[in-house]
């Protein structure tokens, strides 16, 4: 390196979301999930923990936004109430579905001017000198007040498709922390999103366990309506040459391969799982869990 130069950029972002330039060998998979939200697909993504979700998931919506599709993001993670739950759905959906023009002028009235229960809003400044207005709700709420307040703040992905007309996602991360909430909030959900065809919902968590059981259990409320998105370790061969990353054990690349495809009715065809029902038809988890896939009839 020249005397005074700077040093050179170190190309791997290691623990961070990965974006833009940093972002690499997901590229199918980007274009698959990029091309099924812009269609209306509901989409889950699969994987252990810290294989990409979250990036993968960044880069699409910075991609569908380029698109002109309006995309709400939301990270359940920090949620633990109803009360909590509907303050970041209300930032998300606010931030994500509201034009710069009406969010210039402040038309939040106009905007959740329904809700049961009305947000206080907060006004924090970002590095850059933009604010970003931010809502909560008191946690001293009614149940049934919570409860309407959601199913309204759920609705209204829908609402601004139809007005703007425009295709709309709404990006739910954390998904299994509804569950810790309240288990009956998938049955709410689906009563509100199976009405609502031109937004997509993609979902993604960290606890694979959960998810499968909200959405591939054939008694759960959610089952069947997503098509799965599985993630499985960067090949070698599809890695770039800077990546000096080993392959996986052959028995994971195995399972992940048939995971790929035989993941339960949530996003293949009748004829995909009778050619799995051969397959040891389990995934074991970093976490432990035991996915297992259904034999065809």
């Amino acid at each position: 390196m020249p005397h005074g130069g700077a040093p050179p950029e170190n190309p791997f972002r290691y623990g961070d979301v990965a974006t833009g330039r940093f972002f690499t060998d997901r590229e199918a998979e980007l274009r698959e999930l990029v091309g099924d939200v812009g269609s209306g697909q509901n989409v889950l993504i699969l994987s252990p923990r810290r294989y990409g979700k979250t990036s993968l998931v960044t880069e699409a919506v910075r991609l569908l936004r380029e698109q002109e599709v309006l995309v709400a993001y939301v990270d359940l993670l920090r949620a633990t109430s109803k009360t909590e739950l509907a303050g970041f759905l209300a930032t998300a959906l606010y931030q994500g579905l509201v034009s710069p023009v009406d969010q210039a002028i402040h038309r939040l009235g106009e905007f959740f001017g329904d809700l049961p229960i009305r947000p206080s809003i907060k006004l924090p400044t970002g590095a850059d000198g933009t604010v970003t207005p931010t809502f909560e709700f008191g946690p001293g709420a009614r149940t049934e007040d919570a409860d309407a307040m959601l199913e309204q703040l759920l609705g209204l992905p829908a609402q601004v498709a139809a007005r703007r007309k425009r295709r709309v996602a709404l990006v739910i991360d954390e998904f299994q922390s509804i569950l810790e909430i309240d288990e009956a909030l998938p049955r709410k959900m689906r009563a509100v999103f199976q009405f609502q065809p031109d937004v997509a919902h993609v979902y993604l968590g960290s606890k694979q366990h959960l998810l499968h059981r909200v959405f591939s259990d054939a008694n759960a409320p959610l089952y069947n309506s997503a098509r799965a998105l599985p993630l499985g370790p960067i090949r070698r061969t599809a890695s770039r040459s800077s990546s000096r990353s080993a392959s996986p054990p052959p028995r994971t690349a195995s399972h992940l391969r048939q995971l790929n495809t035989c993941w339960p009715s949530l996003a293949v065809t009748r004829m995909t799982r009778k050619s799995c029902a051969t397959s040891p038809g389990i995934w074991h988890t970093h976490e432990g869990a035991s996915l297992r896939f259904p034999t065809s009839t």
